[in-house]
């Protein structure tokens, strides 16, 4: 589960900091939305019955956690 979660967070990493330049957009309410849409990836833990489910879920937990573990 490393793999998918070390890949989306380099993404997420990327993809946040290219967000957080548009005008507009101030980058705590984008650090505050991906963490929580990071903790909301984590209850959905349960439901994932198969290998793919649960690559699915550490992809969108580590593209989430990609911008807040940069604090």
């Amino acid at each position: 589960m490393s793999f998918p979660v070390g890949i989306s967070t380099m993404i997420g990493r990327l993809g946040s900091g290219v967000i957080a330049q548009i005008p507009g957009v101030r980058p705590i309410t984008l650090h505050n939305v991906l963490l929580l849409l990071s903790g909301v990836s984590v209850l959905f833990i349960p439901l994932c019955t198969t290998y793919a489910t649960m690559c699915v879920t550490a992809f969108t937990y580590g593209a989430c956690m990609g911008k807040s573990s940069g604090y």
